[in-house]
């Protein structure tokens, strides 16, 4: 399977007024998973297997990091997900600068942690899938 790691890579997710969440500064850890799976389609009485031509997509975005980020970047995403989850993801391996590859998606955001221990700093995960369409392959503008 393909996958895309980005190290302080650039991350957006829009939240429920449409406006960008910006998990950027945030993140440890970034990982895109992208598959596509060829399930077979062959006749009966078909002498030859055949598969599905073009294949069915999916991924899955994943990203963790230490919490610093304001209230108000923890509410949101928890409103996201008390809505159904469903958002857009905007995803920049090597930053958001013009020019920059971008990939974009329109997701559903199914898990957000915040976990707190007595002896070492806070931290965040979070796991998106995809809600309609595949992966948009761009550039930042």
């Amino acid at each position: 399977m393909p996958k895309l790691h980005g190290r302080n890579a650039s991350v957006y997710i829009e939240d429920t007024t449409t406006a960008s969440i910006a998990f950027t500064g945030d993140g440890n850890s970034s990982t895109l998973n992208y598959s596509i799976d060829a399930p077979e389609v062959t006749g009966f009485g078909d002498n030859t297997r055949q598969n599905l031509s073009g294949g069915i997509q999916d991924y899955e975005f994943s990203m963790d990091g230490f919490t610093n980020m304001p209230d108000s970047t923890a509410s949101d995403a928890q409103a996201i997900i008390q809505n159904g989850g469903a958002t857009v993801l905007k995803f920049g391996i090597a930053g958001s600068t013009s020019a920059c590859q971008m990939i974009s998606a329109c997701v559903v955001m199914t898990e957000f942690n915040v976990e707190n221990s007595t002896d070492g700093a806070a931290t965040f995960s979070l796991t998106c899938v995809p809600r309609t369409g595949s992966l948009t392959f761009g550039a930042w503008a």
